[in-house]
């Protein structure tokens, strides 16, 4: 309710004269950070295809086992924050 009056679905999630567009714009950065394979980037740094190694993960743990903990950390670590950043 606002100022006493039912919000209508139409209006939920809104401020009085804003559109959708920052909610469109917040998840397509979402979207592009969330698409890029850290693990990947970081094994072919190394001069790897992580990919064909241990589970064939581009994950963390994959990561880890096969380059070593700060390797794994790292991709942890930046894969925290992309999906923290586009949170605020």
């Amino acid at each position: 309710m606002v100022d006493g009056e039912p919000v209508s679905f139409a209006q939920w999630g809104r401020s009085a004269g804003q559109g959708y567009g920052g909610a469109n714009r917040g998840l397509a950065i979402a979207y592009l950070c969330g698409s890029v394979p850290t693990g990947y980037l970081v094994g072919r740094a190394a001069g790897i295809d992580i990919r064909e190694k241990g589970s064939g993960s581009t994950g963390a743990t994959n990561v880890w086992r096969n380059l070593g903990w700060q390797a794994g950390l790292f991709v942890f670590a930046v894969d925290l924050l992309k999906g923290r950043s586009p949170s605020g």
